[in-house]
């Protein structure tokens, strides 16, 4: 909510596609919830006036897609955190996860790492593609277990 509350004052929008086959998943809800809004708040940070920003979840259990995302457990929930910000070049996304790096001013360089700490945890794992001046995809990648 509030990062709706901030991005409505960048006068931006958020758009919402969530995939209605998605089941249900063991997991801390806690720590989830913690990861997720990390990454929609650094998705809010990073847009511009007027930007927008996309969360959609997918339910797949396609090996095609599982061979192109070269993921292993048969079965994944993905969710997905796009903005139409700056990006982030080369180097800005290798140190993306290393505890103590910011690219913000108050940052204090622990949310990615803890993000990724906690998705690993769940025996996860977080994928980012960026652009510069188009903006980033965070996919979070939670396996199924049947």
């Amino acid at each position: 909510i509030l990062e709706k509350e901030t991005l409505k004052k960048k006068e931006g929008t958020f758009v919402q596609i969530y995939d209605p086959s998605i089941p249900t998943i063991k997991a801390n809800k806690d720590e989830l919830k913690q990861v997720f809004l990390n990454l929609v708040k650094n998705a809010v940070e990073a847009s511009s006036k007027g930007g927008r920003v996309q969360i959609s979840t997918q339910y797949n259990n396609n090996y095609t897609f599982r061979e192109k995302q070269n993921t292993l457990s048969q079965h994944n929930i993905v969710i997905k955190i796009t903005d139409y910000g700056l990006g982030m070049d080369n180097s800005t996304m290798k140190k993306l996860f290393t505890p103590f790096f910011s690219t913000k001013k108050r940052g204090t360089g622990l949310g990615m790492a803890v993000s990724l700490k906690i998705i690993e945890n769940h025996n996860g794992t977080i994928k980012v593609t960026s652009e510069k001046n188009i903006g980033t995809v965070i996919q979070v990648f939670l396996p199924i277990h049947k």
